[in-house]
């Protein structure tokens, strides 16, 4: 039986690539850096089902949708505990 191809990589292999073909953000595209773009953008990339958790922890991404979602999510400035994006801008907090 041939082999299909699927959309579904890594997640550490589609982060290296889009972190390749994105030099302007800034991201070194190692393991630590996607690790650190999960921990402020999993529940909106799981939304958005261009990622998903495999067997074993394993982060599985939609190498055709994932470029694009993760594009303009990076655009989108990251609210943290101490600031609520509903009471205050991010100009407020930097002030």
């Amino acid at each position: 039986m041939p082999h299909t191809p699927t959309p579904w990589l890594t997640g550490s292999d589609a982060w290296q690539q889009f972190a390749k073909d994105h030099p302007e953000l800034g991201y070194r595209g190692n393991i630590w850096s996607f690790h650190n773009f999960l921990r402020t953008r999993r529940n909106a990339l799981l939304a958005a089902g261009v990622i998903r958790r495999a067997t074993r922890g394993q982060w599985m991404v939609d190498s055709a949708r994932f470029p694009a979602v993760a594009f303009e999510l990076a655009m989108q400035p990251v609210f943290t505990a101490a600031c609520d994006q509903c009471e205050c801008s991010p100009c407020e907090v930097a002030a």
